[in-house]
């Protein structure tokens, strides 16, 4: 059954594919602090805990989320038991690297009372097996072990986690081991931006529905995907924006920041060039161009001006003027597939470095230069609940 859903689905899984290997490399290389997207991409983990505290505990209702979600405190027992869990379970991700299927399925959860009969250390670097992986589950990882060698990564890792909850009658109960290895499986396919999917939301409403047959579930899955992929790349787009101040930037300035996203940021010198000896440069591969502002003391100037002639002589940049003069990535060097091709005629002021004009304008600035935005990237609004007001507790 799985091969004609194969055959069916196989334009879908190529485009979903392509599309979480951009978001993938776009998060892994824009020009942002790691912290950043840390924060960032760990910003749903709350509500992804109360959702699969709620998918794979049917004893927790939903009516006791609003107070989780407004301060991560619960004075349910079970909910509160539940999302300590999967949060120290993901916490040892990293530690299951190399392991198979049926091992992830032994030690993927976190498990307090086995870890500590277990002399669990917090500063070693393995995890405890918490479950004894169930033969048939063991054989249908086997099974899938052989499968077309070919086949998409993605196309397998859906299947197999499909045809693992139908084994378990399409319940969660007894086997949270499924939700884990499902987040497990996508961060080691895609990154840590997989962390943005909010799986366990998606997963414990298609439970409530009843009646549905393994293609519409399929289809239903693989189109939230698409959704949550298109979806954060625009909230990247925007967080990138925002930090370099695009609304700020001059046409010219917009158009080669918006290549630069498009292309996932994978631009580079021609030459070799030490940032950490040139800072003023990283402006170039962050926002597409360069301008005094990126520059810090007077002195330092003259160090950049043999370097920049020789990405001017290159076609790496080219001068512009649009009220103040800058660098910019030049678009005569894209190819025909490049979004900048239909700007390419865009007129730069000559061909020449005029060195001597685009410095004279720290002077006009009064010796002050003018700081780049803030590098922060705010944290997305996450719907939540409307919180309580709190009761005053005498005691």
């Amino acid at each position: 059954k799985f091969e004609k859903l194969k055959e069916k689905f196989t334009g879908e899984f190529s485009e979903l594919e392509v599309s979480l290997r951009k978001l993938s490399s776009l998060y892994r290389n824009i020009p942002i602090t790691d912290s950043m997207k840390k924060n960032w991409s760990e910003g749903l983990m709350k509500r992804k805990s109360a959702w699969y505290a709620c998918l794979v505990n049917t004893n927790i209702d939903v009516l006791l989320l609003p107070e989780y979600l407004e301060s991560r405190q619960s004075r349910n027992i079970l909910l509160k038991k539940e999302t300590d869990q999967y949060y120290r379970s993901f916490e040892n991700f990293d530690l299951l690297k190399n392991k198979s299927n049926s091992e992830l399925f032994e030690c993927i959860l976190f498990n307090e009372d086995s870890n500590s009969n277990n002399g669990f250390d917090l500063f070693s670097a393995q995890v405890t097996e918490t479950a004894k992986c169930p033969q048939k589950i063991s054989e249908m990882f086997e099974n899938w072990q052989e499968f077309d060698p070919n086949t998409n990564k993605l196309e397998q890792l859906v299947f197999e986690f499909f045809e693992w909850l139908e084994l378990n009658e399409g319940s969660f109960s007894g086997q949270r081991q499924m939700v884990l290895w499902l987040n497990y499986q996508f961060k080691k396919l895609y990154g840590a931006v997989t962390g943005r999917f909010n799986l366990e939301e998606y997963l414990f409403n298609r439970s409530k529905q009843e009646g549905l047959v393994l293609e519409t579930e399929l289809k239903g899955f693989l189109e939230y995907l698409c959704e949550e992929v298109n979806m954060n790349l625009d909230a990247l787009k925007q967080n990138y924006k925002q930090n370099i101040g695009f609304e700020n930037l001059k046409p010219n300035q917009k158009l080669v920041a918006n290549h630069l996203f498009y292309i996932g940021f994978d631009h580079h010198f021609p030459i070799p060039i030490q940032i950490s000896q040139y800072p003023g440069f990283k402006s170039l591969l962050k926002k597409g161009f360069i301008s005094i502002s990126d520059f810090g003391s007077k002195p330092e100037f003259e160090k950049y001006e043999p370097i920049m002639n020789t990405l001017l002589e290159k076609g790496f940049i080219v001068p512009v003027e649009e009220g103040e003069m800058y660098y910019c990535l030049s678009t005569k060097s894209a190819n025909s597939n490049s979004r900048l091709m239909p700007y390419i005629n865009v007129s730069y002021s000559s061909n020449a470095l005029e060195w001597e004009k685009f410095i004279s304008q720290y002077e006009m600035k009064d010796n002050k230069v003018v700081e780049m935005a803030i590098e922060k990237i705010p944290v997305m609004e996450i719907p939540e609940f409307k919180p309580k007001k709190k009761k005053v507790f005498f005691g």
